[in-house]
């Protein structure tokens, strides 16, 4: 299911082009990136973050108050380093004042020798559906289309189980190597983890396969072990929803609606309206306690911009 993400590499790479990488938290959108960087060139990939949208050194750059070399101290990396990418992380979360700074910056980059951008490519990410922010105004129409960009979509593990016996593998190497050690996770216990939802994504199931071979006192991990680390990992109050979660979704949504229309004397007009009303609040109160009700990260998870989530 990964083989198209590689082809788009290929495609961004051959022709020039800008990219947006999009995908859910946790599904490797910046190692997209900086595997599109190291393929063209062994030079250092300036990223600019959301610590970067909100203090004053990058919308001073924007100003021309301070000079590149300046902003570059600041990110401890020198001119000449740099590669022919610059990575605008979590692109959604620059404010439309600062978005309307870097429209402008963009515009002309090629008329100003003093312009970070200069020659340089854009790669940016997003966790969030970003046709969303411009129907709804939130993320700048102008620096959307200015940036011309080439769209890669990640995918999130539970989309791709059969990846995770090969990534559990990879991860068991690179941790092996780094606490000097020789643990192993037996097949059966792969299918276990490869059962599991992992709703962080690739980092989940780092910090989970980390976590597990720091814990283990054995060099071969059992299932029963990892059912018992999987168990302790997140809490679901309905196991069933770990597998086909959409069709259980659709299957106790509709028995509910067959219900009310079925044993309702009288059929509410504007029942869409109520039905939708009914759903919301739920959605919003699950969201918030899965994100120990951190208000951004849920909106991000919505889609939909924070104020609207308040």
């Amino acid at each position: 299911k990964t083989k198209y993400i590689f082809d788009a590499i290929i495609k961004v790479i051959k022709n020039d082009l800008n990219v947006l990488i999009s995908g859910e938290h946790g599904t490797g959108k910046n190692q997209i990136a900086f595997t599109i960087n190291n393929l063209v060139a062994n030079k250092k990939l300036l990223e600019i973050s959301y610590d970067d949208y909100k203090n004053k050194n990058f919308v001073n750059l924007l100003k021309k108050k301070i000079s590149i070399d300046d902003f570059l101290k600041k990110k401890k990396i020198f001119k000449e380093d740099l590669s022919n990418f610059i990575l605008l992380s979590n692109i959604d979360t620059i404010d439309l004042n600062t978005q309307t700074l870097l429209y402008h910056e963009l515009k002309f980059k090629n008329k100003n020798s003093q312009n970070l951008f200069k020659n340089k490519r854009i790669i940016a990410t997003t966790s969030i559906n970003i046709k969303n922010s411009l129907r709804n105004n939130n993320f700048s129409n102008e620096l959307f289309y200015q940036l011309d960009m080439y769209n890669i979509f990640t995918l999130p593990l539970r989309d791709r189980p059969d990846d995770i016996p090969s990534l559990t593998k990879s991860l068991l190497i690179e941790y092996n190597q780094k606490y000097n050690t020789a643990k192993d996770i037996i097949a059966d216990a792969l299918v276990e983890i490869s059962k599991y939802a992992w709703p962080g994504n690739t980092t989940q199931l780092k910090n989970f396969i980390d976590r597990c071979l720091k814990v283990s006192n054995k060099n071969i991990i059992d299932k029963e072990f990892i059912i018992a680390e999987i168990n302790n990992e997140f809490t679901y109050y309905e196991k069933n929803y770990l597998e086909n979660w959409k069709e259980n979704f659709r299957d106790i949504i509709s028995k509910n609606i067959r219900g009310y229309l079925n044993n309702s004397k009288k059929i509410d007009v504007g029942i869409y309206y109520k039905l939708l009303k009914e759903f919301e609040k739920p959605l919003l109160i699950e969201i918030l306690k899965f994100t120990n009700y951190n208000q951004l990260l849920s909106s991000e998870i919505l889609g939909i911009n924070r104020n609207t989530l308040r």
